[in-house]
């Protein structure tokens, strides 16, 4: 019995088979404590039931994922090929450029696609899309989203290569395209759900408890004493008057009580500040902020100063946008593009914009990069969505003319 507690060890969670063609079933580890717990497994210490929709009923994480695939889909993918010389040129027309920021599938758009991927990033720790290509050139299609990433199977051939199984189809690893967050063992990342559960649950039974502290009697506005005992008849009525007089909906609610025989009325109050509530709910807004890497002023009512907003803000960008953006290109890189292609061109995200947001810090980046020969005038105003100039000059690069070349400086 004491060994259904014990977790599967990273290496077992991803079963090696003895033949590619003759493969036997496997649960991943989600679904084998759903096999013997059922729905309990489910259930945190607080109570509440953390499922991915429940989850997603958390309005700070909900807030997080939009936060997080907004800022990635202002961001156009670009493909770049290497230069002989060095360098590198935008490839606009490649298929890959086309699919990632046009149409990755019929069914949704690139927004969808990305908001999709982080939301199973920070749900379930894996995100998969299957690569259909077309039957003889092999030019990728689509991707189409895997909906629910518990369903999927991994495993390993004797030869470690892994193969996903996806309702009852076995694909190759370059079939399927797998973001996977933090991961014990580089094949699954772990699920957040479940590493989480807790934390989640907590959000989750705070919220709870708030709506029914306000909404089904759980918060008694007073009480009525009397100096003797009542006999079930004087108690019924005065029950039931009490209610259609002054209760919720009553015939004089908020009025002033008559009272008799020596009752009185005693009111009492919690609020659920002084039920600590509110604290633990910020607290878990700052938890739903370090799971997700969106700063907590993003989440919830605040009033930051502008240098520590901004600082805020640049800390967002650098460490957990740019690592997301990093972790999602190397598996495009790898995936998408021919073996011929790889290593010589590559997608990346477009940060130019993200990095220099502010209007007066973009202005002096274009300033500084014309200013000293890095980008011609039309370059300049394509960074900015400015149609190109017709002057010829405009395709032209420039140089300050009172700069020399290090070897010209003795002469």
């Amino acid at each position: 019995i004491a060994g259904l507690f014990i977790t599967p060890a990273p290496s077992e969670r991803a079963n090696h088979v003895t033949d590619t063609e003759e493969r036997t079933k496997t649960l991943t580890p989600q679904q084998e404590m759903s096999m013997w717990w059922g729905q309990s497994f489910n259930y945190s210490s607080s109570g509440a039931t953390v499922t991915p929709q429940t989850i997603l009923s958390i309005p700070a994480f909900w807030r997080a994922i939009q936060i997080k695939s907004g800022v990635l889909c202002s961001m156009p993918v670009e493909v770049f090929s290497e230069n002989a010389g060095g360098g590198t040129t935008t490839d606009k027309k490649h298929p890959i450029a086309k699919l990632l920021n046009f149409r990755p599938s019929s069914m949704y758009t690139p927004y969808t696609f990305i908001e999709t991927m982080v939301l199973h990033l920070d749900t379930h720790g894996n995100f998969y899309a299957i690569i259909r290509r077309k039957a003889i050139s092999q030019e990728i299609e689509s991707l189409d989203i895997v909906p629910n990433p518990d369903e999927v199977e991994t495993k390993l051939t004797t030869r470690n290569e892994p193969r996903y199984v996806i309702n009852g189809i076995t694909y190759k690893p370059e079939n399927i395209l797998h973001i996977k967050g933090i991961s014990w063992d580089g094949i699954l990342g772990e699920d957040t759900k479940t590493v989480h559960k807790e934390n989640f649950g907590l959000a989750l039974s705070i919220r709870q408890y708030l709506s029914k502290f306000f909404g089904n009697g759980a918060h008694l506005s007073g009480v009525l004493e009397s100096p003797t005992k009542l006999v079930q008849d004087v108690y019924d009525r005065l029950v039931k008057s009490w209610k259609v007089r002054y209760g919720k909906g009553g015939s004089e609610e908020g009025g002033t009580a008559i009272l008799e025989n020596g009752i009185t009325y005693k009111p009492i109050s919690l609020s659920p500040a002084d039920s600590g509530t509110s604290d633990q709910r910020r607290g878990s807004i700052a938890d739903i902020a370090l799971i997700t890497g969106v700063p907590r002023f993003m989440l919830e009512e605040s009033d930051p100063t502008f240098n520590n907003g901004e600082t805020l803000t640049k800390q967002f960008v650098n460490y957990t946008i740019l690592p997301l953006c990093e972790r999602i290109t190397d598996e495009i890189n790898y995936k998408l593009f021919p073996v011929q292609e790889q290593g010589v061109k590559m997608a990346k995200f477009n940060l130019s914009k993200l990095l220099s947001a502010d209007t007066e810090q973009r202005a002096k980046r274009l300033d500084t990069l014309a200013k000293w020969g890095m980008i011609t005038p039309n370059e300049g105003r394509a960074m900015e969505d400015i149609n190109p100039s017709t002057d010829p000059e405009a395709d032209k690069l420039h140089f300050p003319v009172n700069m020399l070349p290090a070897d010209l400086v003795g002469a």
